[in-house]
């Protein structure tokens, strides 16, 4: 995941060279540590084919507790 901003244009998570295999590297759903509210957050994908081509995804992920 390339970026995950919060309705403030907070970045909450960001993280590079991850492997699509690795499930475990996502978001936890927390900032700094602390649990986030529940509710809707938005996020930015920049995938980087072995190719060399580039795709940009992005969308709405729904944080539930």
């Amino acid at each position: 995941m390339r970026a995950l901003p919060n309705l403030k244009g907070e970045l909450l998570y960001e993280k590079t060279d991850m492997a699509p295999s690795l499930l475990d590297q996502g978001w936890d759903g927390s900032l700094r540590g602390q649990p986030m509210e529940p509710g809707g957050y938005v996020y930015l994908v920049e995938v980087v084919y072995k190719n060399g081509e580039t795709e940009i995804l992005k969308g709405d992920v729904v944080l539930v507790r």
